[in-house]
């Protein structure tokens, strides 16, 4: 039986993108026979899942270690434990953290679950930082192989390393099958994510103050920009804290339009999680987002004018003809992964390949 650890910056309990994607394909592998361990710091920014919730979940063997207190970013462990596995699966970009980490002397994966090494301006990781991009060039050749999720960040590391072995797999599966529930009578328009510039909260923001009354907006999630928001006070607008997963997937099956306003994302699930619930997009035209390109019945918008008039055209067009918007909406493809897919693709490409 092979044994696969992964280790992570943040306690599964925060129960982010990344998060959740360990959660997930921890369980696949544990369910193929594979002997599974899942390690982080205990440092959790937002606990979004409490410990009786996160245990209904997972099915694996799973523990944290204390951090040291030296700022937010980057973090430093306590300690490191013994680890006898055959792939050590690592992620996460605080540069102590991972020097830490690759004394290990084990096959070592890094996946770039997060904003590394996007070109944007939204990035807390900077390019023109010379400190930053030296201490990339020490750590990447520790690392056997590459799990990257969009194209940017295989540029990113080609900048380190020559010829190493990069392995493109998005976060393309979800369950297989879905609870659909009928739309809500107004149209209504839902947004879930971080209130943080990166995730264009400010969009949102704006949208909420000049959306039409005949339109609903829902805006889900937490950060730092919550008490903006909490500042709008209109009828048609509510703004929920973080949904578990069936809140979650009911609002994106009953709403008419997912804003997503992203400046930046490595390969986010919420949109795919969207066209799967039968919920077209507004979202912003960006590389990672090609899969989107794909569907007509998506729009496109760049400034915050252009993602309120989009969503006031596609107003327009239920209101005109409902049954054949809904019927749109129905017919929105799902080309996503099943997950039987995904985890033999994960691994043919990160456990079983030499």
């Amino acid at each position: 039986m092979k044994k696969i650890t992964f280790f992570g910056p943040s306690s599964l309990k925060s129960y982010g993108g990344a998060e959740k994607w360990v959660i997930n394909v921890s369980n696949l592998l544990k369910n193929k026979g594979y002997d599974v361990n899942v390690i982080t710091s205990s440092y959790c920014p937002v606990e979004r899942i409490n410990d009786l919730k996160l245990n209904e979940k997972i099915n694996f063997e799973y523990h944290t270690i204390p951090f040291k207190k030296s700022g937010i970013t980057p973090l430093k462990l306590k300690y490191l434990p013994p680890i006898e596995s055959d792939v050590l699966y690592i992620y996460g970009t605080g540069f102590y953290y991972l020097k830490q980490l690759i004394s290990y002397d084990i096959t070592k994966i890094y996946g770039f679950h997060g904003n590394l090494g996007d070109p944007y301006k939204y990035s807390w990781f900077n390019l023109k930082d010379i400190y930053n991009l030296r201490v990339w060039s020490k750590i990447f050749p520790h690392f056997y192989k590459f799990h990257i999720l969009n194209k940017n960040q295989e540029e990113f590391l080609k900048k380190f390393l020559h010829n190493p072995n990069i392995y493109l797999l998005e976060n393309t599966y979800l369950e297989s099958s879905f609870k659909l529930f009928e739309k809500f009578d107004k149209f209504t328009v839902f947004f879930f994510g971080r209130h943080e510039i990166d995730k264009g909260i400010e969009t949102v923001i704006y949208v909420a103050e000049n959306l039409p009354e005949d339109i609903d907006l829902i805006i889900a999630g937490k950060g730092s920009k919550s008490k903006m928001l909490d500042k709008i006070s209109r009828k048609n607008v509510k703004i929920l804290g973080f949904l578990d997963d069936e809140k979650l997937y009911e609002l994106l099956s009953r709403s008419h339009l997912l804003l997503f306003p992203s400046h930046l994302e490595s390969s986010s699930a919420i949109p795919l999680e969207s066209l799967a619930h039968q919920t077209p997009i507004i979202y912003r035209p960006m590389p990672e987002n090609h899969n989107l390109d794909k569907i007509s019945f998506n729009i496109k918008a760049e400034t915050d004018i252009e993602f309120l008039n989009g969503i006031i055209s596609k107003y327009m067009e239920y209101k005109n003809d409902r049954e054949k918007y809904i019927k749109n909406c129905r017919e929105l493809p799902n080309y996503l992964m099943s997950k039987e897919e995904y985890i033999s693709k994960f691994i043919e490409y990160f456990i079983e390949s030499k």
